[in-house]
């Protein structure tokens, strides 16, 4: 038996249990933190978030970074489309995973990630509220 876990955040879980030739994935939480790094997005022209100061380290030497951060009440915020980290999948290959369980709605924000973006070919588990919450 062994247990892996692919997820760095404690509140997160996102665990892979594999026992006699079969691989369960017990939640798959996703760590949304690095969204508060982030600028929102607005669905419609904003001139206060276009108008707000560039930010710009004092040791640039990546010109990628140029234009890319800026600066609000004192912070300073990603201006680009935000992203997350997903459970970590170099550790195990999710098409050998074979039953994904969840245990509660908050632990299955990854779940889209899993079974569109990997290969999973299993079968997902959940109790009857968190499949409600999850549509």
């Amino acid at each position: 038996m062994k247990l892996y876990c692919l997820s760095a955040h404690p509140n997160k879980p996102c665990n892979i249990l594999t026992f006699k030739g079969t691989t369960v994935m017990l939640d798959c939480g996703l760590d949304m933190t690095s969204a508060l790094l982030f600028l929102p997005l607005p669905l419609v022209y904003s001139s206060r978030l276009f108008n707000l100061p560039s930010w710009t380290p004092r040791n640039a030497s990546d010109p990628q970074i140029e234009g890319e951060l800026r600066e609000c009440s004192g912070r300073v915020f990603v201006d680009s489309c935000p992203e997350f980290c997903p459970p970590e999948d170099r550790i195990v290959d999710f098409s050998q995973v074979d039953v994904i369980l969840i245990s509660n709605y908050q632990s299955m924000l990854a779940l889209p990630y899993i079974t569109e973006g990997t290969g999973f070919r299993g079968v997902v588990y959940a109790t009857e509220p968190t499949l409600h919450i999850g549509r």
